[in-house]
């Protein structure tokens, strides 16, 4: 791991954000984030105006005609830069080498603070959102999953939704959410590199970014989601799809608290992650399923565990009698120390693989602190964390994630009523 030193820093624009010093580093990373994203659009209507914002900003600037002449001042040493936008969030994010440093801060701010947003442009780029939303929408695993999210009742659009909304925003909406978003309380960053003799010019720069000015100086909450249970089963029928996608979704009312996660993660490990783990392997060993996708993730008001892959028909029932059996196994507390062991040592060597670059650290810190302003000691104490968890804690985090009956199993592709409702018999009996 790289060795570093962390910081808070609170500006007087009302920012507040982390200095990660990295005495080796060889580049800088920067990640600005405000809470813009698709919930604090003026309305459903308009849900694609913060997407296509984004895609406007880091463009056309004061001092630079176009975006192409913005860009290719910013790349022109090899930096590489982006922006995403979600549900809550918009973030700018760069990564550029130590010599250019100083003159790459002020180009990125720029892009950020003082966005022109041309006519010319904003029609460019809504022919590429659309062209993205379109290619997204090809996704037959990601549809799946945001048309089962929909049905549990979160608030978020499918792809092919997006794209035909597109068609009610305009520049105007572009820029008045703008400005009723990117405010510096609304502000935070994380930026890291070799920060020594630096931070007093990289503070001048945050504060002195010419952004809008709002009365409230509060930074956005995030809304808080209460998922809902569905009836019966999601089917899309898609005929050129030979098999079918699936995903299986289960929902817990509490926002999960960190320790809880690090168990949840241990069991995604153990259960689902390696060739040899305990659902993957043995369904792989018995030649049923290719792969299994499982993840996790927690915010206002709700907490998720997802599966998800495709297969067909015939390998579903004996694949499900795998899935159910081994998660049952571990809400019964049915856990062998040495799998437990080998989960973390999975996820002990995983860390140090991962938590070797500039990027890297940028990425850990920054969920956490962007979320809640939570400052993680993941990256020093992770080990220590890790060894804390118990077969108890496993068995705990299990069975929160099906107390509450709140659950979903969907199908996209071509697969019979008959096999579709089998595989809701053989699932449901996680929730009774």
């Amino acid at each position: 791991m790289l060795k570093h030193t962390i910081e808070e820093v609170q500006l007087k624009n009302g920012a507040k954000g982390l200095f990660i010093d990295i005495p080796d580093a060889s580049v800088m990373s920067f990640r600005i984030n405000f809470r813009a994203g698709d919930v604090y659009t003026a309305s459903d209507e308009k849900w694609e105006t913060a997407h296509i914002m984004e895609h406007l900003s880091l463009g056309a600037t004061k001092k630079h005609k176009t975006a192409r002449e913005y860009q290719a001042n910013l790349e022109k040493n090899g930096a590489h830069w982006n922006a995403s936008t979600g549900q809550t969030d918009m973030t700018y994010e760069a990564e550029c080498a130590d010599f250019e440093w100083e003159s790459f801060t002020e180009l990125f701010l720029m892009g950020i603070s003082q966005p022109l947003f041309l006519d010319s442009e904003f029609e460019a780029e809504c022919g590429n959102v659309y062209e993205e939303l379109i290619g997204r929408g090809n996704n037959h695993a990601g549809r799946l999953s945001l048309e089962m999210a929909k049905r549990n009742g979160l608030n978020l659009m499918t792809h092919q939704e997006r794209a035909e909304l597109m068609k009610n925003v305009t520049i105007a909406d572009i820029k008045k959410h703008y400005k009723e978003t990117h405010f510096a309380q609304n502000m935070r960053f994380v930026i890291a590199g070799r920060l020594r003799g630096r931070k007093i010019k990289l503070k001048v720069a945050l504060s002195e970014m010419p952004l809008p000015e709002q009365a409230s100086g509060e930074r956005f909450a995030i809304p808080s989601e209460v998922p809902k249970l569905c009836d019966g089963m999601l089917y899309i029928e898609n005929t050129s799809v030979p098999n079918a996608y699936f995903y299986i979704d289960t929902y817990s009312r509490e926002e999960l608290q960190i320790s809880e996660l690090y168990s949840l993660g241990l069991l995604g490990t153990l259960l689902t992650d390696t060739l040899y783990s305990k659902i993957l392997g043995e369904a792989r060993e018995k030649g049923l399923i290719y792969y299994l996708s499982s993840n996790y993730y927690r915010t206002k008001g709700h907490s998720s565990w997802w599966f998800g892959s495709q297969i067909s028909e015939k390998q579903l029932a004996p694949f499900l009698e795998i899935f159910v059996r081994e998660i049952n196994n571990v809400r019964a507390g049915k856990l062998l120390e040495k799998d437990i062991e080998a989960a973390k040592m999975n996820q002990l060597g995983g860390f140090q693989c991962e938590a070797q670059t500039v990027n890297a650290l940028v990425n850990g810190y920054g969920g956490l602190y962007f979320y809640d302003g939570t400052i993680t000691d993941y990256y020093t104490n992770f080990e220590k964390k890790l060894k804390k968890i118990t077969a108890k804690n496993i068995t705990d985090i299990a069975n929160k994630m099906f107390a509450d009956n709140i659950w979903g199993i969907g199908f996209l592709g071509t697969i019979s009523e008959k096999a579709r409702n089998s595989a809701y018999d053989q699932v449901s009996i996680l929730w009774k």
